[in-house]
């Protein structure tokens, strides 16, 4: 099976686990999809062996602390020793489509907004590159800081039993305030930061056009 189909057959067969195992096997499956290091395939086939296991030893009455034991950070640490890591290639070949796909919706955007804009107001098409890869560091940086962030948190939360709303709420409210005072940082260097470089003209309609081809091409990338 593929690494699609065995996270929605994992997904599917989840829902079948009592709410005490499915909390336990949750945080093992979070856990292990952390680490992104390994190779994702085996990492799938493992978390469905897992999930078989508990759900029979689940017909029998047990819990999943009874089958994996009541450390399951060390539980999930001694898997993680068992699996092997990504193939480099791999990881070349997920950049390579997550930036395509990033740089498709920045131009879509840009092109659409312009385009919106330029029936009220004139509108400057000139990109100046000094300034272009400013904003382009800027929200790079941003990216990988919400991503670290909410992981982090993520992390933080793990393994932690019983489940409490009220720390998953204080958790969801710090990555949100961590997202918003980011984002305004962004949209404060974005207004702020002169126009310099060389320049070249980059109309609406080519960046729509660019965009657009960088979508597709990601979309099909994505169905090989």
């Amino acid at each position: 099976m593929t690494v699609d189909e065995l996270v929605k057959l994992n997904n599917e067969k989840r829902k079948l686990l009592t709410e005490e195992n499915e909390a336990y096997y949750t945080d093992l499956v979070v856990y292990l999809r952390m680490k992104w290091r390994l190779s994702e395939q085996q990492t799938e086939e493992v978390l469905m062996e897992m999930l078989d296991h508990l759900l029979d030893a689940q017909k029998e009455g047990k819990s999943a602390a009874e089958v994996f034991g009541d450390e399951p950070l060390q539980f999930a640490d001694s898997l993680i020793a068992e699996i092997a890591d990504e193939n480099p290639l791999n990881w070349v070949e997920f950049f390579g489509k997550l930036i395509l796909q990033l740089l498709g919706w920045i131009f879509v955007i840009r092109g659409a907004i312009i385009m919106l804009f330029s029936f009220f107001t004139e509108v400057k098409e000139t990109v100046y590159m000094l300034q272009a890869a400013v904003f382009a560091t800027t929200i790079s940086l941003f990216i990988i800081f919400n991503i670290w962030f909410m992981l982090k948190t993520v992390k933080k939360n793990l393994f932690v039993f019983p489940k409490e709303k009220k720390r998953e709420r204080k958790a969801s409210m710090q990555v949100g305030l961590a997202a918003g005072l980011s984002m305004l940082v962004l949209l404060l260097i974005i207004k702020f930061t002169p126009e310099m470089g060389p320049t070249f003209h980059f109309p609406a309609y080519l960046s729509l056009v660019l965009g657009g081809i960088m979508l597709l091409v990601h979309h099909f990338l994505k169905k090989v």
